[in-house]
């Protein structure tokens, strides 16, 4: 295999390929594709990295609220519930003059005092179906291994499509010059 001067494979994956032409052009768009992905590769690190620290800044600037937070309201919830009767018969809130206060119902959540299963079996003896949930699917790696005939009975037809792919070479893509300084020494250098 010709190996692709280095001046040229960098110029190419610096600026991109207009067309593949040929099998030679074929195998440097594939050293430029991963070139590339590698690039992404760093960028996205480089994110992360500046995401996970500004996540730690703020927390770290935000910690001392959140705890009065959470310290104020475990405080005003114990004052409620002390008071609860101040609030009237029928009502479960209070208006003050900067928020409201109370107490109201979350999601209803079903609680088994058995297993699930015994709840089950249950539903089914007393004939309460309603409350059962039964669900049924094709077997799509089973119809796979039905015969011809078989498909043909269930009219079902077993497609198959051929797509594109590209695997880089195991060895590590050629790394190539970032700058235009870079690039002129690594021309100015005995090719292989």
């Amino acid at each position: 295999m010709d190996e692709t001067p280095l001046d040229t494979l960098a110029t190419r994956i610096r600026f991109d390929l207009r067309s593949v032409p040929d099998w030679k052009t074929a195998d440097e768009a594939i050293a430029i594709i991963t070139n590339a992905e590698m690039e992404i590769g760093v960028i996205e690190a480089e994110f992360t990295a500046r995401i996970a620290a500004l996540k730690a800044e703020q927390q770290k600037r935000s910690a001392r609220y959140s705890n009065k937070v959470l310290r104020i309201t475990a405080m005003l919830r114990e004052f409620v519930t002390q008071n609860r009767a101040d609030m009237g018969d029928k009502k479960k809130s209070r208006k003050l003059a900067h928020g409201e206060v109370g107490f109201k119902l979350g999601n209803r959540k079903v609680v088994f005092n058995e297993t699930e299963g015994f709840t089950l079996l249950m539903l089914k003896k007393h004939k309460i179906e309603g409350c059962i949930v039964t669900s049924e699917a094709v077997d799509k790696m089973a119809v796979h291994k039905l015969s011809e005939a078989e498909l043909v009975k269930i009219d079902v037809e077993i497609e198959q499509e051929e797509r594109f792919f590209y695997k880089p070479a195991e060895a590590k893509a050629a790394k190539y010059p970032k700058t235009d300084a870079e690039l002129a020494a690594a021309s100015a250098a005995p090719s292989k």
